[in-house]
């Protein structure tokens, strides 16, 4: 261990056990130190399992590590507890040097949670160098040797090519602990996987624990048991035909939750305007991102009786979907509660309402409140819509227009309830609930009970997925976030 990580961890030591600074203090730290001393190995083993933190950050000693290094008890009680090893983590060639050590303190029963981070390696050296290609063929190694231990796998890569070659390792073998898989790759620079590969390419032998999968790709892993599906285009990735991807959805029956995110090219594809032409009968949360003219085709052709839960983070500027026969009834997702519509101008406020009329969270997500005036004559009509509304989330790139923003609520929250459909919760951005606040508004008072949004007081599907704690997490902090 080089002089940077031995200092870092006297500042950890420093951190655990400051200064004294009178004798009070001091004699209830000496006998808290005391009690610790006294613990049996076992329980403080528990302690430490307990302790560990679900997500891992890079650049920082690692959670275990630090406990090592406190004091001669406390490592020997880390270094033969498996359970604080069982998470290994690659984002660089020299990080590698510390998987046989990992291996070997997390013994052989335990699942291992397996974290290849190699986006920023992977940007700047490329697979030609040869110091790259020995990195990716030991994490290549590495993979098909414990994959059958592995509980969840990340494979994050800046180049396409990079990850498939990781994944090649997993051909014909079998993953009987994997829950959760992550593929994610930045640049695409041919396609992803062979299209004729069939769909037990990888992991053939089995995985019959995999619930979770997010791929740039859906050909080429086992599909039959997958509860949650997160499905990545990139920019570069060939066309996609509709029958190829009824077929994909065909293999999916028992898959509870949809995001699909990216151009699916999908010109060509036919509009279903009067029925649903492909079954989802177990979806209950659907998310499509970036591409309006594929989300309109796909709402026309599904037919998802469970659905509950919708994030459209596109535009829906067509008429089309609006306009629909199928969609006029009112009854194309009959139980639909959460509509979440992102970076939303607002002047199709009504025809929302007109096709997804049973819905009671509402979650205008980085809204363009200057348009908020289409909103409140969608709420204010008679008769009534969106009728069960009852909570509204709103989060603002900028807040101002949140004057616009309040006088359209003092208008709205008072005819709602005179029309006997009242607003019960707002939850809103930090900045624009101060502002709100600080109008001081009896009215807002006395209507409507007002909070700001966290990531634990909004149970949308989506929204806590964004904000999960798991160990193969990656991405950029959202509202909520710690």
């Amino acid at each position: 261990m080089d002089e940077s990580s031995s200092g870092s961890h006297a500042n950890v030591e420093t951190d655990l056990h400051p200064p004294p600074t009178n004798d009070e203090e001091y004699f209830s730290r000496q006998s808290a130190d005391a009690f610790i001393a006294s613990l049996p190995p076992e329980i403080l083993a528990a302690i430490f399992v307990c302790a560990r933190p679900t997500r891992r950050f890079r650049r920082k000693i690692a959670f275990e590590v630090t406990l090592s290094h406190v004091c001669m008890q406390w490592r020997g009680v880390a270094l033969t507890t498996p359970a604080l090893w069982t998470t290994i983590d690659i984002s660089s060639t020299s990080s590698l040097s510390w998987v046989p050590i990992y291996l070997q303190r997390s013994g052989d029963g335990l699942p291992l949670d397996i974290r290849v981070d190699i986006y920023a390696e992977d940007r700047f050296v490329r697979h030609s160098a040869s110091k790259n290609t020995a990195m990716v063929q030991a994490i290549t190694d590495l993979i098909g040797l414990h994959i059958g231990r592995c509980r969840s796998l990340l494979v994050f890569t800046y180049h396409e090519e990079t990850a498939s070659l990781i994944l090649s390792r997993l051909r014909h073998v079998a993953a009987p602990l994997l829950e959760r898989l992550r593929i994610n790759a930045g640049r695409v620079n041919q396609p992803f996987a062979d299209p004729t590969a069939a769909a037990d390419y990888i992991l053939s032998d089995g995985a019959p624990r995999l619930r979770f999968l997010e791929t740039e790709t859906m050909q080429c892993f086992p599909l039959a048991n997958l509860a949650t599906l997160h499905f990545h285009r990139l920019q570069n990735a060939e066309p996609m035909e509709y029958e190829q991807l009824t077929q994909i959805f065909a293999a999916l029956p028992v898959l509870s939750n949809l995001s699909i995110r990216g151009l699916m090219h999908s010109s060509q594809w036919p509009l279903h305007l009067t029925a649903p032409t492909f079954p989802m009968p177990s979806l209950r949360s659907l998310m499509i991102s970036e591409d309006g003219p594929f989300a309109v085709k796909f709402l026309l052709s599904v037919s998802a009786p469970l659905l509950q839960s919708l994030w459209l983070d596109c535009a829906i500027d067509s008429t089309t979907v609006f306009e629909a026969p199928q969609m006029l009834t009112g009854k194309k997702f009959p139980v639909l509660k959460y509509l979440t519509l992102e970076s939303y101008d607002m002047y199709t406020t009504n025809s929302f309402a007109r096709i997804f009329p049973t819905i009671t969270h509402l979650h205008l997500s980085y809204a363009a409140l200057f348009h908020v005036r289409y909103f409140e004559r969608a709420l204010v009509t008679v008769p009534t819509v969106w009728g069960q509304l009852a909570t509204l989330i709103v989060t603002a790139r900028k807040i101002d227009q949140a004057r616009k923003f309040f006088e359209a609520l003092c208008r709205i929250l008072p005819d709602r309830r005179r029309a006997e459909a009242p607003l019960q919760s707002l939850l809103l951005d930090g900045d624009l609930l101060k502002f709100l606040l600080a109008k001081k508004s009896d009215l807002l008072h006395e209507h409507v009970i007002m909070e700001e949004l966290r990531k634990d007081n909004y149970s949308e599907f989506w929204w806590v997925n964004r904000h999960e704690d798991t160990v193969d997490r990656i991405g950029v902090p959202l509202i909520g976030d710690p």
